[in-house]
Parts: C-alpha cells; structure tokens; sequence
C-alpha cells in the first residue's frame, strides 16, 4: 500500500511538471508570435516571467540561453540598442547561442555607430574555425560597415572573403538540396540512427550541410522517430534537403544585397 501511495505521489508530480513545462512552452511561444506582430511590451512581460522560473530552477523546458537571446532581441526591435548590446553579453562563449549572439551583436554596435567592435565581433565569427557555424549574413556586414566608414577597398575584400570560404559549402548544398542527399547528409543519418541530434554528433560532416540544422524541431522530431522504428532514414534526409533549400535560399537573398 505505502509503495503504491509512494507511486501515485511522484506520478501526480511528474503529471504537474509536464503540464507546466507544457505551458512554460505555450507561453513562450506566445511571446514569439507577439513579437512577430510587433507587440513587444507583453512579449516582455513573458519572456521576463520564463527568466525568473528558469533562474530559480522551477521550471528548464525553454533553455535560459535562448529566452536571453529572445530578450535581447525584443530590446533590438523596440530600438534600444544599449540595453540590447548588455544582454547579448550574457550568453557565454561556451552557448550554442553565442555565434548567434556575436552576429546580432554586431548589428546594435552599427546603429550605435560603433563601427571597430561591431568588426571586432564579426572578426571572431569568420575564424576559420566557425566557418561550418557561420551563414553569410557576417561578411554582408563586414562589407556595409567599410561601405559606411568609405574604406572602399576593404568592401571589395569582405565580397572576396565571402566567395572563397562560402564557395564549398555552396556547392555541397546545392548538391544536398538537387539531389536530396549527398555523402555528408548520409553519414550524419547513419550516426543519428543512434546517437543524439547534437553539433558533437555530426561536427564532421556539419561544413556540408545546412547551417544549425540540427537545432531544427522538425528535423529532431524524425530524427527521433528514427530511432524508435516509427519513421525511416529517408524522412530524415527529406528534411535535410528541405533545410538545405531554406540555406540557399538565404545565401540567394545575401548576395543580392
């Protein structure tokens, strides 16, 4: 009797729990949606009420780094640049954010007019060894910010930079995204078919394929369908190539800028 008592009690915490990890998600994604109609002042409100639960430890469904990122971000859209610059600094070089974080960073240095640490990010983003992590989006700012301060020369050097280091992966993607697979995306389903969906699982084959795609919920879904035996590895690449469309996409849209 005092086993099944015992049994009950933690089956009825576990249900609480779910149901508010359940609704920490709703509302974090109500937050989204109001700041995708400009409505930024509740989206606050949430996104601080999440903060403080997950500080305090009651509640860790969305990661602490990612509702930083979305509060940064509402302070970018209402424009207050100085307040936004101050919590991207908050997301530590050892987050899965922090590529993101240096990026947007560097869009609130420009319009704070702060032209050397906005290139002092981006410097960090195209070390050689964030080029499977970063998109084009840098090099497009590398090239207004000397636009913005006349240095005509160093435009056409960030044009330069962009070609020879996007130019493989490019052409990897473009492969992934005609044909629906290519060697990388093959070798990354074959590790997934047993292994989590996590930058560590596929850093080999990560400069071949779309950019962060392993953070893509729909792809992380299959992924662990897979490995359930309710989905095959073909659902899995279907995705994949998806992604890959969505990346040349994006890379279309940066060189046209």
């Amino acid at each position: 009797m005092k086993t099944r008592f015992i049994a009950a009690l933690v089956l009825a915490f576990a249900t609480q729990a779910f149901a508010a990890g359940s609704n920490d998600q709703a509302e974090f994604d109500k937050a989204l949606r109001l700041a995708s109609s400009d409505k930024t002042k509740p989206a606050h409100v949430i996104v601080d009420k999440l903060l403080k639960k997950v500080v305090s430890g009651t509640s860790l469904v969305v990661p602490q780094d990612r509702l930083v990122m979305t509060k940064a971000r509402l302070l970018y859209q209402d424009g207050d640049m100085t307040k936004a610059l101050e919590t991207y600094q908050k997301i530590s070089s050892g987050s899965d954010y922090w590529l993101e974080s240096l990026e947007e960073k560097a869009w609130a240095q420009l319009r704070l007019g702060e032209h050397g640490n906005a290139l002092a990010s981006l410097n960090t983003l195209k070390a050689p060894l964030f080029t499977p992590l970063v998109g084009p989006e840098p090099y497009f700012l590398t090239g207004l910010i000397h636009l913005r301060i006349c240095d005509y020369p160093k435009v056409f050097d960030a044009i330069k930079d962009f070609k020879e280091r996007f130019r493989p992966r490019l052409l990897a993607i473009q492969e992934l995204s005609k044909n629906g697979t290519s060697v990388a995306a093959r070798n990354a389903v074959q590790k997934l078919a047993s292994a989590p969906l996590e930058w560590k699982t596929i850093a080999a084959e990560a400069g071949q394929l779309p950019r962060l795609f392993y953070r893509d919920e729909v792809l992380s879904a299959r992924v662990k369908s897979m490995q359930a035996g309710r989905a095959t590895s073909q659902d899995v690449m279907a995705r994949i190539q998806q992604l890959a469309k969505l990346d040349l996409k994006e890379i279309g849209t940066i060189l046209q800028k």
